[in-house]
């Protein structure tokens, strides 16, 4: 166990031109005087240890004298101070306090007086304070454990008992150790304070004695060694005073790895709004009450200040509450013009800032195969005042908005494995609908993931604010999530304030009611969201269950102990029947994303059901075949209106990013789709919706995805061009130049055969041309 004595003195530190170097407190300047106090003008310095020192300069007590370009710097309560400062400390004062410097010199004392009358009286820093006996009996309890009796040692405290054996004794001197290193140093209670850094002693065992020889001339000369004998240096003096009252606990500190991943927010360059503090959202509101029949009016926006709001949150249960923003004497209407309006005042008066709420925890889960993978977890959480995507062409506008970003590290390694971005959902008390998604996930290599350095880029959809990996539009449920790369970029180190959050505080974390008014409809998808600490999505506490939330306890590596054939996953709801035995040490990994699929083209239109599933394995493509089988539920067919007889397999094909249909089987009964395959990659079910192209759109099709193959240029400008000659005779529309270009189309696709026969052209590729001219046939 390290004391609290320890910690201090541990964080008691230097910066040199190499580093940080930690420092002991030298608890006094041993100089002594002999002046009596009664014909001092300005008072007395006076020291610990040794006589007191007049002071000789009333403006200068301590001589200042500051190196140039160098600073020193005072904490208290891990609050950086400045001259003059009047600090809030806890009743009965405080431990929390040190110092950080720049040495140009060898040596560093740090002397802190407090100021009685005309006096600066040192705080003896080594009269550590002694337990109280319920301290000292917790001691003895902790070092000597059960089945000891504590009195004799107790009661010889803080001496030795003649009476002890050789090993009582030794055991009773391990333990004053154990207890001194428990004791506290004293603590800063109310008061004025200076606080003196001396840097002095100039030697030449340092790697910078050639600047330091600069020192020993400019600006005053000194020894070449001084064995710690203190030579006039350098001086800084910080005088600052300390009130003991309610103690406003200050902000922890932001977690290192929390600012080296913090993602880059990328707007839409016609965005209403940017993600803000929620003080500012809470004070242009009215809070209400759901309780009873129709709704209560608890606090008028003229009354509602954040102090208020947080009074209630302590004392109140507030489930049943809501904020309501653009229309706060009318809970249950939005006023989108009156949002914005209040919204630009808000962050022109600067009361509403760009914010990200922060936090950093421990996550994890067990596979199917016992395998336990830990995370550690860090939360960005943006909030919004509204969520205005039906204004912008989306589907719903509601009050407040919470969106997010989680990255995901090894716990072990703290390798980046993961990131999760807030998809499209409804975050209000009805969560339950069959296509809610949870999150975008991806694997932190994977090439849609777009990163600066550690920092990931997030594309927040115009309106809804949804985050996705890449920039783009995402068709949900017939209405798109749209991004872009013209507008804001927000990054944290320059456009940010980052605060932490946990799941006890700030007070505000704690409010259980809406960030929205209540706006009654079919799916409360215009109801404002649920706060962090209760966001609930398809069964899920984000904020809690991060790993549950992002889907990656759905994932599981499947290691082959012993040679078979089968593979099923009750998690994903997926079996694999190979045709050959896998042998021993085989790896196999089934990893569903449930997710509106936002990347890849497909030839005609396709709806896809919102889930796709990574496969992979140790084996390599081509060297293995297996029938895979995959599940799906009558609810969300009726949900998407789709017919059961029209599901097919897709696969994604990374190279021509484009999802092309497999060859697929449905079992009505069982409600699956299966699948033969010789190679693993992204798979999907969905249903194709067959799109009437004229002959030119055809055309069109054909020579784009011409351009899309590994095709020669001057083979690519054959087809091309002869598919134009052929569209010209079919222009003509006669019956003669049609003829004609039926025979030119027989001849176009005996060049593809060729092109297939000597390896030029893949048979799916040659399958896609066959189909666009058939159809081309067909209509001519």
């Amino acid at each position: 166990m390290i004391s609290m004595y320890d910690v201090y003195m541990n964080k008691i530190n230097v910066r040199s031109n190499f580093g940080v170097f930690f420092i002991i407190i030298v608890a006094s300047f041993y100089i002594t005087f002999n002046t009596a106090h009664a014909d001092l003008p300005c008072g007395t310095i006076v020291h610990a240890y040794g006589a007191p020192k007049v002071i000789a300069d009333c403006e200068d007590p301590f001589g200042v004298r500051e190196a140039p370009g160098v600073s020193s710097a005072v904490y208290i309560d891990s609050e950086e101070i400045s001259e003059g400062d009047v600090v809030s400390v806890a009743p009965g004062g405080t431990r929390n306090f040190y110092s950080t410097y720049v040495t140009q010199l060898d040596d560093i004392q740090i002397v802190i007086y407090k100021h009685e009358g005309d006096d600066y009286v040192e705080v003896n820093l080594y009269e550590l304070v002694q337990p109280t006996p319920e301290e000292l009996l917790v001691f003895a309890e902790e070092f000597f454990g059960e089945g000891i009796d504590l009195s004799v040692y107790l009661d010889a405290y803080p001496e030795r008992n003649d009476n002890f054996t050789n090993e009582e004794e030794d055991l009773f001197f391990d333990f004053l150790d154990y207890v001194e290193a428990r004791l506290l140093i004293p603590s800063l209670q109310a008061g004025v304070y200076t606080w003196v850094t001396r840097d002095f002693c100039l030697t030449l065992s340092q790697n910078t004695i050639l600047e330091k020889l600069k020192h020993m001339i400019v600006p005053v000369a000194y020894a070449a060694g001084c064995n710690n004998v203190p030579l006039d240096g350098y001086v800084y003096a910080l005088t600052f005073e300390l009130v003991e009252g309610d103690v406003v606990e200050p902000e922890p500190e932001i977690d290192p790895l929390l600012l080296q991943y913090a993602p880059i927010l990328y707007m839409h360059e016609d965005e209403d709004y940017f993600p803000m503090n929620v003080e500012s959202f809470v004070e242009g509101s009215a809070l209400w009450s759901q309780d009873g029949i129709g709704d209560t009016l608890l606090q008028s926006e003229e009354n509602l200040t954040f102090e208020e709001f947080e009074s209630v949150v302590q004392n109140d249960d507030t489930s049943n509450y809501y904020l309501a923003y653009s229309d706060p004497a009318n809970g249950g209407t939005i006023n989108l013009a009156e949002a914005k309006a209040k919204y630009n005042r808000a962050t022109s008066s600067g009361e509403a800032t760009t914010t990200v709420y922060v936090y950093k925890m421990l996550d994890g889960y067990t596979d199917e195969q016992g395998n336990d993978h830990e995370f550690i977890v860090l939360q960005y959480w943006y909030f919004y005042a509204m969520n205005n995507w039906l204004e912008q062409g989306g589907r719903n506008n509601h009050e407040g908005d919470w969106e997010s970003v989680f990255i995901f590290l090894d716990a072990e390694t703290e390798e980046a494995m993961h990131v999760a971005y807030s998809a499209h959902h409804n975050d209000g008390d009805s969560s339950d609908d069959i296509l809610q998604v949870e999150s975008v996930r991806r694997e932190w290599e994977d090439n849609e993931v777009l990163k600066n350095g550690d920092m990931v880029k997030s594309f927040v959809s115009l309106g809804s604010h949804a985050m996705y990996p890449s920039v783009g539009t995402v068709n949900v449920l017939g209405k798109n999530d749209i991004s872009s790369v013209d507008g804001q970029k927000l990054e944290i180190n320059n456009s940010s304030e980052v605060h932490s959050v946990s799941t006890t505080g700030p007070v505000w974390m704690n409010y259980g009611g809406k960030w929205g008014t209540d706006k009654v409809d079919i799916l409360d998808s215009q109801s404002g969201p649920l706060g962090p600490n209760y966001t609930n999505v398809s069964g899920h506490l984000r904020f809690h269950e991060p790993v549950k939330w992002a889907g990656i306890d759905q994932s599981s590596e499947f290691i082959i102990s012993e040679p078979t054939t089968a593979i099923t996953s009750t998690v994903a709801q997926v079996t694999m029947q190979f045709t050959d035995a896998l042998q021993e040490g085989t790896v196999v990994t089934i990893d569903p994303h449930k997710e509106y699929i936002s990347f890849g083209t497909t030839i005609t239109d396709t709806t896809f059901l919102p889930r796709y599933y990574d496969f992979d394995t140790s084996m390599l493509n081509g060297t293995f075949e297996v029938e895979v089988t995959l599940a799906y539920t009558d609810e969300e067919l009726l949900a998407l209106e789709l017919d059961e007889d029209d599901l097919s397999i897709f696969y994604y094909n990374a190279v021509t990013d484009s999802w092309e249909e497999v060859d697929a089987t449905v079992d009505s009964v069982e409600n699956t789709i299966s699948f033969t395959t010789d190679h693993f990659s992204r798979y999907a079910i969905g249903v194709p919706e067959e799109v009437e192209y004229s002959v030119e759109e055809l055309f069109d099709l054909f020579r784009h995805e011409v351009g899309e193959t590994d095709l020669r240029s001057y083979q690519k400008r054959f087809l091309k061009r002869y598919s134009k000659f052929v569209e010209r005779f079919i222009a003509r529309d006669t019956d003669k130049a049609i003829r004609v270009a039926k025979r030119l189309l027989a001849r176009l696709e005996r060049k593809l055969e060729k092109f297939e026969k000597w390896s030029v052209l893949s048979q799916e590729e040659r399958d896609a041309f066959s189909e666009l001219l058939g159809k081309i046939q067909e209509k001519i």
